[in-house]
């Protein structure tokens, strides 16, 4: 009896687990296929997708996604998402390459989304949305309605209305004025790439740098570990609460451009799969250097959850403390 308990306990867990995150195929059309662990394989509307999945569409092809709140990624022709179930069901999104629209219901203030490239993160508060990725990584955000956040580690700029934002590796957003459409620009973003690698090299040089610090949380973690010892109210527990939060949301921010800035030059590289030559060696060696930069976020996030779940516990009795004196200084003014 008992093992039949614990068989349907394990397996409502297993299906809890699943629904969590349920990302749904609402639409496609074309040559739309899923590459797992390495294997291609088509997409079907009842495809069900697992994290690290990698959606890819052909030319004149494109799937729409949807979310159980009701939101909508568009994934379009010769592009390519990276799935992240958790990130996806609240809305958010990892584009490495090609382009993507997105409609969403009303979004509160209190909510956002968030679009990840290569080269930059999109944090939404409006509506409706445009980003293209070059295949070097050089990203375009084009807003259509609301206003969106547009950074990385070198800077940040707002956009609102038909305003658009443009983001190479290395570099920090910038809005930008032309009225190129979305052909025309990748078109002249991937000439430009294939005119001059190296330059392209140098540039997520400066980009790996510029992630590698912003990552470096080493200084914020022992600030942390010392703040938690002087927690002692609901003031200073609202206090660490914040730190530790903002710590850990730019840390997620900056593995997340980590992970797409990886993919982009993994689909470099595969560019270059038949070629021995000197560009395919400086390309590994980026990836590499994302690897151990990846490894060292891991590390720090890994830490700061820690810290977190101690806050949390500490949070819960001091919270119960004040409630508790709350309540008798109720009953002894009655």
């Amino acid at each position: 009896m008992k093992m039949k308990y614990f068989i349907g306990i394990g397996l409502l867990l297993i299906l809890f687990t699943v629904n969590s995150y349920a990302i749904s195929v609402k639409f496609m059309l074309g040559d739309v296929s899923v590459i797992r662990q390495g294997n291609k394989s088509k997409v079907t509307m009842k495809s069900q997708f697992q994290d690290g999945d990698l959606i890819v569409t052909g030319d004149k092809s494109y799937i729409v996604l949807t979310t159980e709140k009701g939101d909508e990624i568009k994934l379009q022709k010769s592009s390519k998402l990276l799935i992240d179930l958790k990130l996806m069901e609240s809305g958010s999104a990892s584009l490495i390459n090609g382009s993507i629209s997105a409609k969403y219901n009303k979004i509160i203030k209190t909510e956002e989304r968030k679009i990840y490239t290569p080269t930059a993160v999109a944090a939404v508060r409006g509506t409706e949305f445009e980003i293209i990725v070059s295949d070097d990584g050089t990203s375009r955000v084009e807003m259509i309605e609301g206003s969106l956040d547009v950074y990385n580690p070198n800077g940040k700029v707002n956009i609102s209305g038909k305003e658009k934002s443009d983001i190479a590796p290395g570099g920090k957003p910038s809005e930008t004025m032309d009225n190129l459409s979305q052909e025309d620009w990748i078109e002249q973003q991937n000439a430009e790439f294939n005119e001059d690698p190296e330059s392209t090299i140098d540039d997520y040089e400066k980009h790996i740098d510029s992630i590698k610090k912003d990552s470096d949380k080493s200084k914020d973690i022992k600030k942390m570990q010392k703040d938690l010892k002087n927690v002692k109210d609901k003031s200073t527990a609202e206090k660490s609460e914040k730190e530790i939060n903002a710590a850990e949301e730019s840390l997620i921010d900056n593995l997340m451009l980590n992970r797409s800035s990886s993919q982009a030059i993994e689909n470099i590289l595969q560019s270059y799969q038949d070629e021995n030559n000197r560009m395919s060696d400086e390309f590994e060696r980026l990836k590499n250097d994302l690897d151990k930069v990846k490894e060292q976020q891991e590390r720090d996030l890994a830490e700061i959850k820690k810290i977190k779940e101690e806050y949390l516990k500490m949070k819960k009795q001091i919270f119960e403390e004040h409630d508790s004196l709350v309540n008798q200084i109720l009953e002894n003014t009655k």
